[in-house]
């Protein structure tokens, strides 16, 4: 294996890589001068399956297209009977990143290799692994030495994935040694995609050895005394806390504990990007966006493709949800670094004349599950809309979907992200403060649970605060005029009370405004700083044997932190690694007990805290909920870490939720597909009866449902305990799209009855919104059926707005004056209510024509 090879026509210049299996070489073509990355494999027995084997690998590699991985083009196997094989693949590189590090270490010191240099490798690698995992390539016999670089530093994996050509014959399976292998390996060579995760993490450790470059038998002893004593330096000081978390997850002795490497190349670009804040070499940033424009687009086609798994699922079906998905998780992706990319993207795919509806419901969604990214969110709203003529109308739209949304869902907390969205918006210009203002007046005099609605106009007041403007004048005056109504919550007239503290000094609004414990506004931005000097500097002023909470706050960004709570979830929502590293090896605080732990897990899947979420998750406490909480916060790359730690999807949560019922409430239709492809039935129930269908009409998710009529054996009229179908929900919970699409569905039967005996139009005609029992009247439906007590629509149209009742009467073919049960009239009805103007109405019609069948 030390000797030189030679194949004609090629000038072997310089190994890069040495293993008892393969040698790697930079090889010069003769003629065209041109360079070629080759792995020589010696002693390949060329057997027909073998021979197979290498064809099936090389067509398959040479169809990859990624920045970090060379491409292999072609194979020698001589026939000068020495059975040496030569696999080709294309680069421009002529030395490896382990010989690179070397030379420069030997060259300097301290090494005047940077660290945007070394993150540019790390990156590189990942990415390269988690492409080859998007592929089904695993790729175990990966080092820094097969890592190689360009003239113009870019760097780019060769020689991957071949370990099936090495062990073909039980007599092979024999490992040497001196052979390192995570422990799954070492008696069987079954590579996995945990196992690559092991190499991977050998290779971080080389990147950040000293001066001498460490070996390979040195790195697995050390490792082992890593795991032992935990959370400690590795290597060098050099090393930041976050690489050396992520290698102790790389080289967790449990296999099936190790994150996936889309997960760890997500907490790694996130990471990096902080350290290197405000740096001014471009290098890495460069490499970030020549690998995301590659990378992010077959990620969310990766994400979108599992409907063509989905058998269930009509042609039709299979498209619908897939460019969902697609637009979907462009919007939930977006960040200050990628918003050009995904616009693009979205641009590319979206269809604006039948989109429109489509993009808000997302946007909607993304307000709520990333509210930490508001203000990207509504830079690429703003985007769309300037640049696609048709989107023109969108914020009209999403204001209109938002009111309504407001004036009837409760609780309210998860809209907090919609009020910054429109204020970020306001804030570019897309809403005039007028518009605004007169639009609250509108939302505030038309909802009927007034209490409900103080939470958007806080929210707005707090937010418009810094800015002078109107609409925050024209919010407290509305505020102040009810401050001594009855449904005025305790909260809000705290508000209320500090509103002349926050005249005279606006700094005094935010560390006064609801303070409760022992937790205090510095300490809150400490956390989301993630300063974890000042961190320190807190923990050690404060007793030993002190809880650290932090209070509610009706003004924090983020909506599901609605009760005091321990510190751990705070961090867990804000990502704040640093602090956390901090506390777990410096500070270990009182950690929780496994209920708050479980909890804490749920908050770290909430915010999407992927530097932390793996650690937490080797806590090994129960997961009970926590599928369920990735598919409210469209935490899809999570969720997949939970189906490869096979987790039971058919496991309720504490209230009874199913994931499948979640995901369809929530709009998500990956996650819904996954559990469809994990063998759940389209019909799975709840508790109480609901279906994934029930769910989805309750929450208006327009786009699930399209994509569920599509699956085959759907129930479309399935009841729940209460006898209620989906077409029943929607109406009751005012939700006027899922009306809309359910009406249309010919498998619908809209004349069913739920136990009180009520149809969907005569739960229409209760909730007195116009545009539903319009949408009703306008179908082919019975409506004159009449409830368990003998009510019909009109009698209970008598009770409402006289818009309502001319609306019924004049279009439903009832009698008027039909009795119910206990003998009355509509008009008796009207008159019990005191409903005037619905007895002026129907007492003007009797004067005027006496007892007819309508009133028309």
């Amino acid at each position: 294996m030390d000797e030189r090879p030679t194949l004609e026509g090629y000038e072997f210049t310089l190994k890069i890589s040495t293993s008892p299996y393969m040698n790697v070489w930079i090889v010069i073509e003769q003629h065209s001068k041109q360079n070629f990355a080759v792995a020589v494999i010696p002693n390949f027995r060329a057997t027909q399956r073998r021979y197979k084997l290498l064809e099936t690998l090389i067509e398959t590699y040479g169809k990859l297209n990624h920045p970090a991985i060379a491409i292999p083009v072609k194979f020698f196997l001589p026939a000068d009977g020495k059975n040496t094989l030569f696999i080709f693949y294309n680069t421009e590189g002529t030395t490896s990143v382990y010989s690179h590090l070397k030379k420069q270490r030997a060259q300097s010191e301290p090494p005047s290799l940077t660290l945007q240099q070394v993150f540019v490798y790390i990156i590189a690698l990942i990415s390269a692994i988690a492409y080859l995992h998007d592929n089904n390539i695993v790729c175990h016999d990966i080092s820094s030495k097969l890592l190689v670089i360009d003239n113009d530093s870019c760097p780019h994996l060769v020689a991957y994935g071949l370990y099936q050509l090495y062990y073909t014959d039980s007599e092979d399976m024999k490992l040497l040694e001196m052979t390192v292998m995570p422990p799954e390996l070492r008696f069987d060579f079954r590579p996995s995609k945990k196992s690559d995760i092991f190499q991977f993490g050998t290779c971080i450790f080389t990147m950040f050895s000293p001066k001498t470059l460490v070996t390979i038998e040195s790195i697995f002893r050390r490792m082992v005394e890593v795991m032992r004593r935990g959370y400690t330096p590795i290597v060098t000081e050099m090393m930041p806390g976050f690489l050396q978390s992520i290698l102790f997850q790389c080289w967790c002795i449990d296999p099936l504990q190790r994150p996936t490497a889309r997960f760890i190349q997500n907490r790694l670009v996130y990471n990096i990007e902080l350290f290197l804040k405000g740096a001014t070499d471009q290098t890495y940033f460069n490499y970030l966006n020549k690998l995301n424009d590659n990378v992010s687009e077959k990620y969310f086609k990766s994400m979108a493709l599992i409907a063509n798994e989905v058998n269930l699922l009509s042609n039709k079906g299979k498209k619908l949800a897939i460019r969902y998905i697609m637009l979907q998780e462009c919007i939930l992706s977006v960040t200050n670094r990628n918003i050009d990319y995904t616009f693009r993207l979205i641009s590319e795919h979206v269809k604006p004349a039948k989109d429109k509806e489509h993009i808000v419901s997302f946007f909607l969604t993304a307000t709520q599950c990333r509210f930490l990214m508001i203000k990207e969110i509504a830079d690429l709203f703003n985007r769309l809309i300037t640049s696609i003529p048709q989107f023109s109308d969108l914020p009209k739209l999403f204001m209109s979907n938002f009111i309504k949304a407001i004036m009837y869902v409760e609780p309210l907390p998860d809209y907090i992200g919609a009020v910054q969205f429109i204020f970020f918006l306001n804030r570019m210009g897309v809403y005039k403060d007028q518009e605004l203002i007169r639009e609250f007046h509108y939302l505030y005099e038309k909802t009927p649970n007034k209490n409900n609605l103080c939470l958007p106009f806080c929210w707005f007041a707090n937010l418009f605060y810094e800015y002078d403007c109107p609409i925050y004048q024209s919010m407290i005056t509305i505020l102040k005029n009810h401050e001594n109504d009855d449904f005025f919550p305790e909260c809000y007239r705290n508000f209320i009370k500090k509103y002349n503290n926050f005249q005279k000094n606006k700094f005094a609004f935010y560390t006064t405004t609801l303070p409760s414990g022992i937790s205090s506004s510095k300490f809150r931005k400490i956390v989301k700083s993630d300063a974890q000097k000042e961190f320190i500097e807190y923990m050690n002023k404060k007793k030993s044997d002190e809880k650290l909470k932090v209070s509610a706050d009706v003004f924090e960004p983020c909506p599901v932190i609605k009760e005091e709570s321990l510190v751990h979830i705070f961090i867990a929502i804000y990502g704040a690694s640093s602090i956390w590293y901090s506390m777990v090896t410096k500070h270990p605080i009182n950690m929780p007990k496994e209920k708050i732990l479980r909890k804490f897990i749920q908050y770290c899947v909430m915010g999407g805290s992927e530097t932390i979420i793996t650690n937490a998750m080797q806590m090994r406490c129960s997961m009970e909920g926590t599928p369920q909480i990735a598919a409210v916060y469209h935490r899809n790359e999570v969720f997949i870490n939970f189906l490869r730690d096979t987790c039971d999807l058919t496991l309720p949560d504490k209230d009874g939720k199913l994931v499948i019922t979640t995901a369809a409430a929530s709009n998500n239709i990956f996650i819904l597909l996954c559990c469809l492809q994990c063998g759940m039935s389209i019909n799975s129930r709840e508790p109480f009866g609901w279906t994934p269908l029930h769910s989805a009409a309750s929450k208006g998710m327009v786009e699930v449902m399209e994509v569920l009529f599509e699956i085959q054996g759907i129930d479309v009229n399935a009841r729940d305990i209460w006898g209620c179908t989906p077409l029943h929900v929607a109406t009751d919970k005012m939700q006027i799209g899922a009306v809309k699409i359910l009406l249309k569905n010919k498998n619908i039967k809209p004349n069913m009855v739920n136990e009180d005996g009520k149809t969907a139009f005569i739960m229409a005609v209760e909730g007195g919104e116009l545009e539903i029992i319009q949408l009703f009247m306008s179908s082919k439906i019975n409506k004159t059926i009449a409830t368990s007590k003998g009510m019909t629509a009109l009698h209970i149209a008598a009770t409402k707005s006289l818009q309502v009742f001319e609306l019924v009467a004049k279009n439903s073919g009832i009698d008027h004056t039909s009795l119910d049960k206990k003998g009355r009239s509509a008009l008796d009805i009207a008159r019990d209510c005191g409903n005037k103007e619905v007895v002026d109405a129907i007492e003007n019609y009797n004067q005027k024509y006496g007892s007819k069948c309508n009133i028309a």
